[in-house]
């Protein structure tokens, strides 16, 4: 029953979100948390949009450095406290008719840490190892390993 309205809520607000973005065409910006230690990556996977596995990340407050965002995400999305966050690279993101400015940002944690989400926006966090990263792994995640040349190879 919780996952039903869970969907419902999804369905009904992403849509709505969307049209206000192409009347309004606001100025955002985010950031990504690129998360990797003894050749594993932290991915989580949303409960909502693409549900594929991604790097920790969302939408950086008024006053909040990209730093500052991706530390806080990584908290709130796998239940662990990042150090030493610092930008890799920036890039211009136009879907969805916003202009948004978003961050990777290479976050240092320990994976000693048992990583926890909140069932709701969050439905699965885990460390991946690098050869073996999985099928569904979202797009942006692919792109920022080749961008930054880290090896990696997808589930067979």
């Amino acid at each position: 029953m919780y996952r039903f309205f869970r969907e419902a809520f999804f369905f009904v607000y992403n849509p709505l979100k969307v049209a206000y973005w192409f009347v309004f065409r606001p100025i955002t910006k985010g950031a990504f948390a690129l998360i990797i230690a003894d050749g594993h990556i932290l991915l989580v996977k949303q409960s909502y949009g693409h549900k594929k596995w991604s790097m920790p990340g969302g939408g950086v407050d008024k006053r909040e450095s990209f730093e500052d965002a991706a530390v806080r995400e990584t908290l709130e999305e796998a239940g662990v406290t990042g150090v030493n966050p610092r930008v890799e690279y920036t890039f211009e993101n136009r879907a969805e008719y916003k202009r948004d400015t978003v961050a990777i940002v290479s976050v240092d944690v320990s994976f000693d840490t048992t990583l926890t989400h909140d069932g709701f926006e969050i439905v699965g966090a885990k460390s991946f190892p690098l050869h073996s990263l999985p099928v569904d792994t979202f797009s942006r995640t692919i792109k920022t390993l080749d961008q930054l040349n880290i090896c990696y190879s997808l589930q067979k």
